[in-house]
């Protein structure tokens, strides 16, 4: 990419925790997660071998997967624009891979 136009939108999940409910005399607020579609963003990157071998012209630019872990399906976080699986436990259970419905 030469400039954000010519990245997919990054999907942003936020919470709307507007209502509440009773139990036993308890408000427990009640919350949904929500999205939005935020701009694609084209990223500067440094290829580290290429850096490392003493090259020259080692930078390039990609579309970032995402800005902030909000960014990322659950069990993702976002590192280095990229959305990284970060959960350990029932790993089958929950197999969700990062794809366009998350740009």
């Amino acid at each position: 990419c030469s400039s954000n136009n010519q990245c997919p939108n990054i999907r942003r999940r936020f919470q709307n925790c507007n209502g509440s409910f009773n139990l036993l005399g308890i408000k427990l607020p009640t919350c949904n997660d929500n999205y939005r579609q935020i701009g694609g963003r084209c990223i500067n990157r440094t290829d580290f071998f290429c850096s490392l071998a003493g090259k020259r012209n080692c930078n390039y630019r990609r579309c970032a997967e995402c800005l902030s872990s909000d960014d990322c399906p659950p069990c993702y976080t976002c590192t280095s624009n990229t959305c990284n699986y970060v959960c350990q436990s029932d790993r089958n259970r929950f197999r969700v891979s990062s794809g366009s419905n998350f740009n």
